[in-house]
C-alpha cells in the first residue's frame, strides 16, 4: 500500500465572525483538538459547529483551567459547515485537525483506529479492548 497521505490543518477561530471550514476533494477532514489561545478571563468559550443545515452543535466548552478538549469530528467534501465561538468576546480558540485522503483512511482499520484513538501515538487503550471482550461474552451469555 502507498504511503498514507495527510496534511494538517489549523486555524484561529475568534467569536467576531463564523468559519466556513474548508473542504479538499478526495480527502477527509479529522478535528481533533480545540485549545485557547487567548484566555476566556472569568468566562468560558464554547466551540460549536453547523454542518449542512443542521441545528448548531457545542463540541466543547473552553475556559480557565480547561484550556484544551479532545475533538473527534470527520467532516467530508460534501459536507458545508461553519465553526463558531460563543461565549466571552475577547477570546481566540485554535482548532488544529489533520487532512486525509478519503480512499487511505476507508481501506485501511488500523489506521481508521489511529485516526479516532484519543491516546497518545494513536494506540488504542487496553482497557477499550477488554471492554469489548467482556460486552462481547456477556452478549452470549444471555443468548444461552
Amino acid at each position: 500500500m502507498d504511503e498514507l497521505q495527510y496534511a494538517f490543518f489549523g486555524h484561529t477561530l475568534s467569536p467576531s465572525k463564523p468559519f466556513d471550514v474548508p473542504r479538499r476533494p478526495g480527502s477527509v477532514l479529522i478535528l481533533k483538538q480545540a485549545a485557547l489561545a487567548k484566555a476566556a478571563g472569568k468566562g468560558s468559550v464554547r466551540l460549536a459547529i453547523t454542518c449542512d443545515g443542521n441545528d448548531e452543535l457545542v463540541l466543547c466548552s473552553l475556559a480557565t483551567g480547561r484550556e484544551q478538549s479532545t475533538l473527534c469530528v470527520t467532516l467530508s467534501t460534501s459536507n458545508h459547515a461553519q465553526l463558531h465561538i460563543r461565549g466571552t468576546k475577547s477570546a481566540e480558540v485554535h482548532v488544529c485537525g489533520v487532512w486525509v485522503q478519503r480512499d487511505e483512511i476507508l481501506s485501511d482499520p488500523e489506521m481508521l483506529a489511529k485516526l479516532y484513538s484519543n491516546e497518545e501515538g494513536g494506540e488504542d487503550d487496553e482497557d477499550d479492548e477488554d471492554f469489548e471482550e467482556g460486552e462481547e461474552e456477556s452478549e452470549g451469555e444471555e443468548e444461552e
